[in-house]
């Protein structure tokens, strides 16, 4: 329960800085217009302008977690919930990564880790994190910039 709680804050704060730094809502419509540059939806979509590359390593935003997933060559995906190693591959669209189900190691686990990560599918990114969602795009966690 306190972990949910925590991820709930998490997202909570992300999208208020996304939303104080324009990039929630896209840019401002004034700022836009005085510079005679169209206005835009404002709303965030697969194709909006937000960071895509994914590459790099992205660790579990939650402190008491200790998984992570590194993104790299050739649309390659691997890391650990801290505890079994996982690896698959994925594809783009817009600022979304779409993973096919991991291959895992399968060992008991003890201490801090990040079980949610094994079932991640999709993974959005918003430039400073990523929303990692399930197969049926249920919010699974956060991950950030290591």
């Amino acid at each position: 329960m306190a972990q949910t709680t925590f991820r709930k804050r998490i997202i909570t704060g992300a999208v208020a800085m996304l939303a104080a730094a324009g990039l929630a809502v896209g840019p401002a419509t004034g700022a836009a217009q005085a510079q005679g540059t169209p206005e835009t939806s404002g709303t965030i979509s697969p194709e909006s302008s937000l960071s895509t590359d994914f590459s790099g390593r992205w660790v579990d935003a939650d402190p008491n977690g200790g998984g992570y997933l590194a993104f790299g060559d050739e649309n390659n995906v691997s890391g650990t919930d801290s505890c079994n190693g996982i690896g698959s591959t994925y594809t783009t669209a817009g600022n979304v990564a779409f993973i096919e189900p991991f291959v895992s190691t399968q060992q008991a686990c003890d201490g801090p880790w990040s079980p949610w990560l094994l079932q991640a599918r999709s993974v959005h990114h918003y430039g400073l994190f990523l929303t990692v969602h399930g197969a049926d795009g249920e919010f699974l966690g956060v991950l950030r910039p290591a």
